[in-house]
C-alpha cells in the first residue's frame, strides 16, 4: 500500500510540475496576460506537499510577473493553498505581511482555521502572533471568536499561562514593545464560557501567582 501511496504522489507531482511547466513557456512566448489567472488556482488545487506548493509559488510568481494580481478571493485560496500543503509557518507569514504585497487579508474564518492547527500541534507562540497580526490590521475584525482561542492556548502554555491569558485581555503598556490587546478597548463581549475558564484557571492549585496590570481610570 505504501508504495501506491508513493507512486501516486508522485503522478500528482508530476501533473503539478506539468502544468507549472506551461505557465512557464507561455511567459516565454509573453502570452500569459491573456491567460484566465484561474488557471493559477486549478494548480493550487492539485498542490499538497511541501514540493507541490514550491511549484504552485514557482507559478504565482510567473503570473506576477505579468502584472496579474491576485483579487480578493486570490488571497483567500492563497492561504488555502498554503496550509492545505502543510505550510502553516508561510500561511503565518502571509497573515503577517499581508499589508506588504496583497491587496487585503484572508478572511477571518480562514484566520481561525490557521489558529485551530496552531493549537492541535501545541503552537501556543504562533496562536500569539497570528492574533497580534489580526489585532494590528484595520482591515480585520476582531471578535470573541478570536478572544476565546487565544485565550484558551495562552492557558495552556508552561510559563505563567493566566498571566499570558490575561493580558490579551488588559490595556497595553505604551512602552510595550508587545501588541497585547484589551477587549474591552475594541468593544468585543467576550462569551461566559470564557469568563468561566478564567476563573477556573484561579482556582487551580497550580497556579500560585499572576501580575496583573490594572488599567488606570483617565
Amino acid at each position: 500500500m505504501a508504495l501506491f501511496r508513493s507512486l501516486s504522489r508522485l503522478s500528482n507531482l508530476g501533473k503539478v510540475s506539468q502544468y507549472v511547466e506551461k505557465v512557464a513557456d507561455l511567459g516565454r512566448k509573453n502570452l500569459l496576460f491573456r491567460v484566465d489567472i484561474k488557471h493559477l488556482y486549478s494548480i493550487w488545487q492539485l498542490c499538497k506537499s511541501h514540493e507541490e506548493y514550491k511549484l504552485g509559488l514557482i507559478a504565482l510568481n510567473h503570473f506576477y510577473n505579468f502584472g496579474r494580481q491576485l483579487s480578493p478571493e486570490g488571497v483567500n485560496k492563497l492561504f488555502i493553498f498554503s496550509m492545505r500543503c502543510g505550510e502553516l509557518e508561510e500561511s503565518l507569514k502571509l497573515l503577517e505581511g499581508t499589508r506588504d504585497w496583497l491587496p487585503k487579508p484572508p478572511d477571518i474564518d480562514l484566520v481561525y482555521d490557521l489558529i485551530s492547527a496552531f493549537v492541535s500541534r501545541g503552537d501556543y507562540k504562533s496562536v500569539m502572533r497570528a492574533f497580534k497580526a489580526v489585532r494590528s490590521h484595520w482591515q480585520m475584525a476582531v471578535t470573541d471568536t478570536l478572544y476565546r482561542l487565544c485565550i484558551e492556548s495562552m492557558l495552556c502554555t508552561d510559563d505563567h499561562p493566566l498571566e499570558e491569558a490575561l493580558l490579551v485581555r488588559t490595556v497595553p503598556d505604551p512602552h510595550d514593545l508587545q501588541v497585547y490587546c484589551d477587549s474591552a478597548a475594541t468593544g468585543t463581549t467576550l462569551p461566559f464560557e470564557v469568563h468561566a475558564l478564567l476563573l477556573g484557571s484561579f482556582a487551580s492549585p497550580t497556579i500560585r501567582f499572576v501580575r496583573v496590570r490594572i488599567p488606570e481610570n483617565n
